[in-house]
């Protein structure tokens, strides 16, 4: 007997619905398993949930602490030199600088070396000897009042006095060896306090001012002094730098002179006599510098740092040069001389006419001998 065509399409339903379920179930359970493996379904573990924020906090802890919080050493220097708390991270990176210079930083000192080495002049380089000593030191260009290019008149005075300080008698210290000066061209400006400073110590001792570094060239004069060190070339004579106060300290700290060394963070910006004195020994020390009380196996380079005072007093000094003699008189600069002055320019767009009435020992042009001019003028170097 025949079904009825309702009873037989609900069968067909069941039927397909049997046939399809284990497909629907596979599929049911594929998509719990990956609903179950989705991290937004699951829960981390208590303890990791714990651990995770301790140690981030313990990191940036440790950071903040590396950073900010200074060390008793850090706190004594600080105190010391007058540095705040909040000062301590920039002592900290003029530290971190005078350690990694050329004379202190392996990887610096590595570098510079090899260039030595690779000079064609120095092909036959000879390290330093063991005890060699030698002193750089650092000076601020002269007073400047309202002059806008060049030394004021007491600035005058500074420089001629400045160089009744050195000499190989009984003046206070030896005559230098290397006399360097800022140089005059910057960059929308000409500036010739530095030179001027040295001017008449120059003319004394007779050694040529090298102005060819700038301040964008720091690094350059630098591994300048850093290879005559290296070379023994600067053993037992004294460098001479002239330069922008607000400069002193980084070239300082370039050269391996830091607080810890004894070279302050920066130059008192109302003084003009300081003088920044850091001597270079290159020996065999007898006492360790590190925590571990560890000795070097061999001679080193150390930079002992300190901050003297040139004692200029512009009436004594005027006294001495005789501008106040008894009695009076109706002159004075008796102690000027027109051998280290630079005229000043005819217009500002003037840039090169200066030089021509400079010294020679000052930078500026080479008089010529008198076989150049037998022979139009022309050398060459051999």
């Amino acid at each position: 007997m025949a079904q009825p065509r309702v009873l037989q399409s609900y069968s067909s339903i069941s039927i397909n619905a049997e046939e399809e379920s284990p497909l629907m179930e596979e599929q049911n359970n594929s998509v719990a398993a990956a609903a179950a493996a989705s991290p937004s379904s699951r829960r981390a573990p208590r303890a990791v949930r714990f651990y995770v924020p301790v140690i981030c906090f313990a990191c940036l802890f440790l950071f903040v602490a590396s950073t900010y919080i200074p060390s008793r050493g850090e706190m004594e220097t600080a105190r010391d030199y007058g540095v705040s708390f909040f000062g301590i991270p920039q002592m900290r990176s003029a530290q971190f600088i005078a350690d990694s210079s050329f004379l202190t930083g392996r990887k610096h000192k590595k570098k510079l070396l090899k260039k030595i080495r690779q000079r064609g002049s120095d092909k036959h380089y000879t390290e330093a000897p063991e005890g060699c000593e030698a002193t750089v030191l650092i000076i601020r260009h002269c007073e400047k009042g309202h002059v806008r290019e060049h030394c004021a008149y007491n600035g005058f005075e500074r420089s001629v006095y400045l160089a009744s300080l050195f000499g190989d008698e009984e003046e206070r210290w030896p005559a230098p060896g290397f006399i360097y000066a800022l140089k005059p061209r910057r960059k929308k400006k000409l500036n010739f306090r530095e030179m001027e400073t040295v001017g008449p110590l120059a003319v004394k001792v007779g050694v040529t001012v090298d102005s060819t570094y700038s301040v964008p060239h720091t690094h350059d004069l630098v591994e300048e002094i850093s290879s005559l060190l290296y070379k023994g070339d600067a053993c037992g004579k004294l460098i001479l730098i002239s330069w922008q106060h607000s400069g002193i300290g980084r070239l300082s700290h370039h050269l391996g002179c830091g607080p810890g060394q004894g070279c302050p963070m920066d130059y008192h910006g109302r003084s003009f006599d300081e003088v920044w004195q850091l001597k270079y020994v290159y020996r065999d020390f007898d006492h360790s510098s590190e925590r571990s009380l560890a000795l070097p196996r061999g001679p080193e380079w150390r930079v002992f740092g300190s901050v003297q005072q040139e004692g200029f007093d512009p009436l004594a000094f005027s006294k001495l040069a005789g501008d106040y003699p008894v009695g009076g008189t109706m002159s004075s600069a008796r102690w000027k001389s027109s051998d280290v002055e630079v005229a000043e320019r005819k217009r500002k767009s003037d840039t090169k006419s200066w030089m021509e009435g400079v010294p020679e020992v000052l930078g500026g042009p080479r008089e010529k001998t008198h076989h150049e001019d037998h022979h139009g003028g022309h050398h060459h170097d051999h």
